[in-house]
């Protein structure tokens, strides 16, 4: 048969069809496959393994599949992501047309929603990076993009990681400041792509919810683009610290914004990523002659730590609560994590977390901010334990109750002798020992009519210990709300937020004084903290629509509407 300059038919498959299916197409480069196609297998012949299709499947002009079932759940939940940015995109657009119509012409430069979703990344655009991952390209490619959605109107990658550094990394301690400096300013024409993401998740985690819908709307599709390019990457790229690093971000982000089943996705496939790159817990003391290297084993055991941490945080939501923990227990031997002023020094004691709970109560004891809220996990993670043994008989479940209430009051008289005098320090460990100790009397149902007078006693003391400790809540939260203007909301941890709910809920569950003038004062209390606190984390906003149908529920006594907020200025950075 003469030879034609005819080129054969490539199959290339696009994002929208089968992640495992080509179609025809005219051109396209040639990689190998791990494994033979459908076709071959089935005939049971040799397979060259071309992709996007093979030499038989090419001749034939039949359709090639390769079964790569471990790329399948990627594909179709970048996908999913993918619908949902356009969405969000449509809607942009027909609001972004509706204004225009109402209020004529929009300057395209400062106030068009187009021209700032011309900025963000087509979902469409990684579908050439999924079929043919050229890895050089990738890293300019997402750089590049990374660079032009932050620089949008004005801001800066340098202004964004100065204040992540200066407000989130004091309570969330998990990306050394040193190394990703040098990274941001090291001589590579384009940083690696994984790097250019957390760039891009540090953008992320600054941002406050706006009250405008347009801006709203922007601040979701920023949220999909960071989630879709984080997928994206977990496809192409082997994992790394940074992209651990990132995932951990996306994972507090999605918490702090009431995506409590997102977050818990998100962090599991972290702890699962920290698994696989075993993370050491216990850095040698033979790297402390190496300042770098040094910082990098600090930096994955805090790593580790804020994955434990936020795991624990998920947990304790109301839709998540029951579901498996992502990450196993800590033991005795696991080193603490380190604190921000602490990371630079390679030298000192070092702390475990066996012997520091059982010196919790030494006024000596040098244990920071993060470390208080790793030993905050731990008296969590017992109490869960207890509340998950189903095998203790009725009078031993009562004993290591009361063990772990005065273990629980001991803590956090330590936390609150530690803060005295100052605001922040403690916001994230108080918060979680408040949880745990929620958690922990929550249990005793005082309204069940089988009890015998010993468990009535039990409940009652229970009851008490809510009310104790939602007393302490409620004045911390006035006092808040007093001095709110001296706060900085972006340096607000959002643990507190889910405490001030919790003790809302015993308020309007428990008060005696139902509808009264004190009830009602205290119950504002505690509403216009998470009113405040809605302006910096959108998880307040569900929390507030929750309290106030609990209480349409059982009153019909009045209540407040807040309005013109103005952000403070202060630089205190929590409540406690």
């Amino acid at each position: 048969m003469p030879r034609t300059n005819e080129k054969p038919i490539i199959l290339k498959r696009p994002l929208d069809s089968d992640a495992n299916t080509a179609i025809p197409d005219g051109n396209g480069d040639l990689s190998s496959a791990k494994q033979v196609c459908t076709n071959c297998k089935q005939r049971k012949k040799r397979c060259d393994k071309r992709l996007p299709c093979c030499s038989y499947c090419t001749r034939r002009r039949i359709t090639c599949t390769y079964d790569s079932s471990d790329n399948k759940s990627a594909v179709r939940e970048l996908q999913q992501l993918r619908e949902r940015l356009e969405k969000v995109e449509n809607s942009i657009t027909v609001q972004s047309q509706a204004c225009s119509e109402a209020s004529g012409s929009i300057s395209s430069n400062e106030n068009s929603i187009t021209s700032w979703m011309g900025s963000l990344p087509d979902a469409r655009s990684w579908d050439t990076l999924i079929l043919q991952p050229p890895v050089s390209d990738i890293h300019s490619s997402v750089a590049g993009k990374v660079r032009q959605i932050i620089e949008h109107k004005g801001n800066s990658i340098t202004a964004s990681c100065a204040t992540y550094f200066q407000h989130i990394h004091r309570w969330m301690p998990v990306i050394s400041e040193k190394l990703f400096y040098d990274n941001l300013r090291g001589p590579e024409i384009s940083p690696r792509a994984d790097f250019s993401l957390l760039t891009l998740c540090i953008h992320l985690m600054i941002q406050v919810p706006a009250g405008d819908a347009k801006v709203m709307q922007m601040q979701e599709s920023l949220y999909l683009t960071t989630k879709c390019l984080y997928v994206c990457l977990q496809a192409l790229l082997p994992q790394s610290i940074a992209s651990l690093q990132a995932g951990l971000l996306i994972a507090t982000f999605e918490h702090a914004s009431g995506l409590c089943e997102e977050a818990y996705m998100t962090i599991g496939g972290c702890a699962r990523a920290s698994f696989l790159m075993r993370l050491s817990r216990t850095p040698g003391r033979e790297v402390h002659g190496d300042t770098n290297a040094w910082l990098k084993a600090v930096e994955a055991k805090n790593l580790w730590w804020g994955i434990l941490i936020r795991d624990r945080a998920i947990n304790r939501e109301p839709q998540i609560q029951g579901l498996p923990l992502a990450v196993e227990d800590p033991n005795p031997f696991d080193e603490l994590p380190s604190e921000v002023d602490d990371w630079s020094a390679s030298s000192g004691q070092i702390l475990t977390l066996g012997n520091s709970l059982n010196a919790a109560t030494e006024s000596t004891l040098s244990v920071g901010s993060f470390g208080r809220e790793a030993q905050a996990c731990c008296l969590f993670n017992r109490v869960m334990k207890v509340l998950n043994n189903h095998s203790m008989v009725t009078l031993e479940r009562e004993s290591v109750i009361q063990a772990l209430d005065r273990d629980i009051r001991k803590f956090l008289g330590l936390l609150m002798d530690e803060s005295s005098g100052s605001w922040g320090t403690f916001c994230g460990s108080t918060a979680m020992t408040l949880a745990s100790f929620y958690a922990l009397h929550e249990q005793q149902d005082p309204s069940a009519n089988d009890r015998s007078n010993h468990q009535d006693k039990q409940s009652l003391w229970s009851e008490l210990a809510l009310n104790y400790i939602s007393r302490i809540v409620i004045d911390v939260a006035r006092a808040f709300n007093t001095n709110f203007s001296s706060f900085n909301m972006t340096a607000i941890p959002p643990g507190y937020t889910y405490i001030i709910f919790r003790a809302a809920q015993q308020h309007i569950r428990s008060s005696s004084h139902l509808g009264s003038a004190q009830w009602l004062f205290d119950l504002e209390s505690l509403r216009k903290a998470t009113w405040f606190f809605k302006h910096r984390w959108k998880i307040a906003e569900n929390y507030l629509r929750e309290i106030d149908n609990a209480v349409k529920a059982v009153t019909d006594a009045p209540l407040c509407e807040y309005t013109g907020f103005i952000s403070p200025q202060g630089d205190r950075s929590g409540l406690c």
